[in-house]
C-alpha cells in the first residue's frame, strides 16, 4: 500500500509545482488539476513557492480505493515538506517527508509513514515506518515495523511484522526488495485448535506487489493445542483465492508420525474434501484415540486418511511387526474361543491393518491381526471390531475444519 500511495502522492506534488513557472507568482483556489490519471482540487500557491493543499474523495490504485485524500505541501518548488492522507480498509494512513528534486529524479529524506486501522479485517493494526531514497526512479528504503494485539481477520494474537525492505520499479511494476525475510510473527492462531508461535513467510526474495497479495506464503508453527489427538509442529503454503485460502501444501507432526495433507482451500464453510498421507504414526496412540482403551499396541502405521464433507475413511498398514494386547473380552466369549482370547491379551503381530469405513458401512473400524500369541504359539489371522472410532475421527476433523 505504502509502495503505491507515498511515492504517487508526492511525485504528484511535485508535477503541480513543475507545471508552474519559476518567474510568476501563481496561486489558484478550487482548481481542478489531472495528474497521472488523478483529478485533484487544488488550492493555494504554486509558485514561486509552494503552499497547496489538493484533495480528491477517491483515489483509485490498480484494485485499491483509498477515500478522502488530502496532500498537503510548502517550501520550495525545489525543496519542499509534503503530507499525503488517505482512508483504507479503515486506517488512516499518514506520510510525510521532505522532497527534493534535481532535474527529473525526485527524493525523499527523513520521510515517516503510519497508521492505525480501527475498522475493517485489519482493526488494532498499527504501522509506523521510516521513508528515505528515491521516488523517481523508485528506489525508496522502508524500514519499521507492523504490529497487531489482536487480528481477528487472522484469529492472531500478538502479532509482529518487522519491515525492512526497499521499494523499486521493474520494468513499471512495483517489486519489494527485502534486506532480510519478511516474517510475521505471532503468539498464536486461535480457534477450535490453537497454533502455537506461527510464522508467516511473506517474502525471502523480490517480488511484485501482485505476487505478494497473490503468491504463496509459507506458515511454520511449533505446537499445536486444542485437540482430543496428539499433533506437534507443522507447516504449510498458503494463497489467497476468490473466497478463501487455498492450502497448496502441509504437513505436520501427528501421533509419533508425520502427516502430509493434499491441496484443498478453505471457505469457513464446513471441512473441505482432502486426502491425508500418513506416515509413521504411533500404534500405541491411534489405537488410545480410538479403541476406547481396550486395545493397545506397537509398532508404526503408514497409509492414508479420505476427507469428504467431513466423513472420514482411512486404511491404515503397519509398516513391522509388534505387539496388540486386547483386554475385558474373556468374560464374553464361550469356552471353545478361550484360546483366542488369550491370544489377543498378547499377540505378536506380522501384518496389522487398520480401516475406518465411511457411514453407512458396518463393522465401522477392524483391525486385521496376522501372527501368534505369546502364550499360545499357534498361527492366527483375527479381525477386532473397534467402535467409537468413526465418531472420534468426525469430531475431530469438524473441529479442525472450523
Amino acid at each position: 500500500m505504502l509502495a503505491l500511495v507515498v511515492p504517487r502522492a508526492l511525485a504528484i506534488v511535485a508535477a503541480i509545482a513543475g507545471h508552474a513557472p519559476a518567474q510568476l507568482s501563481v496561486t489558484c483556489t478550487h482548481c481542478t488539476i489531472a495528474i497521472a490519471g488523478t483529478r485533484m482540487t487544488v488550492s493555494g500557491t504554486l509558485a514561486p513557492d509552494l503552499a497547496l493543499t489538493a484533495y480528491t474523495p477517491t483515489w483509485q490504485l490498480g484494485e485499491l480505493a483509498l477515500r478522502d485524500v488530502v496532500i498537503k505541501a510548502h517550501g520550495k518548488s525545489d525543496a519542499f515538506h509534503a503530507c499525503a492522507a488517505g482512508t483504507v480498509v479503515g486506517a488512516r494512513v499518514v506520510a510525510c517527508g521532505l522532497v527534493s528534486r534535481h532535474g527529473d529524479a525526485l527524493r525523499i529524506a527523513g520521510g515517516h509513514a503510519r497508521f492505525t486501522a480501527t475498522t475493517g479485517p485489519l482493526t488494532g493494526t498499527s504501522l509506523d515506518v521510516a521513508l528515505s531514497g528515491s521516488l523517481s526512479p523508485l528506489a525508496l528504503d522502508v524500514v519499521g515495523s507492523a504490529r497487531a494485539r489482536e487480528l481477528a481477520i487472522a484469529h492472531a494474537s500478538g502479532v509482529e511484522l518487522p519491515i525492512d525492505v526497499q521499494l523499486v520499479r521493474d520494468h513499471g511494476d512495483v517489486a519489494i526488495a527485502p534486506r532480510s525475510p519478511l516474517v510475521a510473527h505471532a503468539v498464536a492462531i486461535d480457534s477450535d485448535v490453537r497454533l502455537i508461535a506461527p510464522q508467516l513467510v511473506l517474502a525471502a526474495a523480490p517480488i511484485s506487489l501482485a505476487a505478494l497479495a497473490t503468491g504463496g506464503h509459507a506458515l511454520h508453527w511449533t505446537d499445536t493445542t486444542g485437540l482430543p489427538i496428539e499433533l506437534g509442529a507443522g507447516s504449510a503454503t498458503l494463497q489467497l483465492v476468490t473466497g478463501g485460502v487455498r492450502v497448496t501444501a502441509a504437513r505436520l507432526a501427528v501421533l509419533g508420525g508425520a502427516v502430509a495433507i493434499d491441496p484443498f482451500v478453505i471457505t469457513g464453510a464446513g471441512t473441505p474434501p482432502t486426502t491425508l498421507h500418513c506416515r509413521g504414526l504411533a500404534l500405541a496412540r491411534v489405537l488410545d484415540a480410538v479403541g476406547q482403551g481396550r486395545v493397545h499396541g506397537t509398532g508404526l502405521l503408514d497409509g492414508v486418511v479420505e476427507l469428504d464433507d467431513g466423513v472420514v475413511s482411512a486404511s491404515l498398514r503397519a509398516r513391522g511387526t509388534g505387539d496388540v494386547h486386547v483386554h475385558g473380552i474373556g468374560g464374553t466369549l464361550g469356552k471353545s474361543l478361550a484360546r483366542v482370547s488369550s491370544a489377543l491379551e498378547d499377540f505378536t503381530y506380522d501384518r496389522l491393518t487398520l480401516v475406518v469405513s465411511p457411514p453407512g458401512n458396518e463393522p465401522e473400524s477392524t483391525l486385521v491381526l496376522h501372527g501368534r500369541g505369546t502364550h499360545i504359539p499357534q498361527e492366527l489371522e483375527l479381525t477386532v471390531h473397534l467402535h467409537g472410532a468413526r465418531t472420534a475421527a468426525r469430531s475431530l476433523v469438524a473441529r479442525i475444519g472450523r
